[in-house]
């Protein structure tokens, strides 16, 4: 991606985030980018082009985030609990709006692969280093327990199986998600957990 799409696309991703993705206009990201229209246009034929960009770099950050956490964190329950808390900002500084829109080009973003599970490879490299410190149970599937840990968490956004009049955001990753840590943790691990419970504020 050259400077200048990236640039476009950096953009758009905040003003999606911030205003929904149908609230913004290409007036709106060239004026906020502060170069014309054209130059947008030259590098993305149109919106659901732009939007296909924005998804892709947000998924190539998330990537980005996960390997950086794992390199900067003492072990990977600090890591594990670092990223649900950045997460959790994250979705707390997103407009609802955006989630609703995206559903609105799920068919857009399907054919162009984006829809389904997202990439796990970097995640991967989480359940191999916790196997290997010994804060998870040797026995347990690397890839299996990689796409249970990414099913488990997707649960949080599931409004139907838990309405959120009933249940907060908080209470299913602590019930649901961290209960599937303390599954798969060694005695040292669990150890882990039970502290970096008690230390980090964890608010979606």
């Amino acid at each position: 991606m050259n400077e200048v799409k990236e640039r476009i696309v950096n953009e758009a991703a905040t003003l999606f985030r911030s205003y929904g993705i149908r609230a913004v206009t290409m007036d709106m990201l060239a004026s906020s980018l502060g170069m014309s229209k054209r130059t947008i246009y030259e590098n993305f034929n149109d919106k659901s082009e732009l939007l296909i960009g924005v998804v892709r770099y947000m998924e190539m950050k998330r990537v980005e985030l996960v390997q950086k956490t794992l390199h900067d964190s003492p072990d990977v329950i600090h890591a594990i609990f670092t990223l649900l808390k950045h997460t959790g900002d994250h979705f707390r500084s997103m407009n609802p709006a955006f989630f609703d829109d995206l559903k609105r080009h799920q068919t857009v973003l399907e054919a162009n692969g984006l829809c389904g599970i997202p990439d796990l490879t970097g995640s991967l490299a989480i359940v191999e280093k916790g196997k290997k410190d010994g804060v998870f149970r040797p026995e347990i599937g690397t890839e299996l327990t990689n796409r249970a840990m990414y099913g488990v968490f997707t649960l949080a956004a599931n409004y139907e199986l838990f309405p959120a009049p009933d249940f907060t955001r908080e209470e299913i990753i602590k019930g649901v998600y961290i209960s599937y840590l303390r599954g798969i943790a060694t005695p040292a691990g669990a150890e882990l957990i039970e502290c970096y419970t008690n230390v980090f504020e964890l608010r979606f």
